[in-house]
């Protein structure tokens, strides 16, 4: 398991890193330290609010390096 920080400060960041993560099969989730939703869905994305640092913890260790890449333009 791995955790990084990502900002997603407007709807078209939250598209773009949704369908980035899409391309992986395996669980993703990211949230506050109050509230985790499925990092996949658009709707739980924007329901935690944009502009803030958000949690991402990715549940796979194979792959982490092209994951990390793919996501690398939205961590913090």
């Amino acid at each position: 398991m791995t955790k990084v920080e990502v900002l997603l400060d407007n709807l078209e960041k939250v598209n773009k890193f949704v369908n980035n993560l899409k391309k992986f099969d395996c669980e993703f989730d990211l949230g506050t330290s109050r509230v985790m939703i499925d990092a996949k869905s658009i709707l739980g994305i924007l329901s935690l609010g944009l502009g803030q640092p958000l949690a991402l913890t990715i549940h796979k260790s194979e792959d982490i390096d092209e994951i990390l890449n793919t996501i690398e333009p939205f961590m913090v």
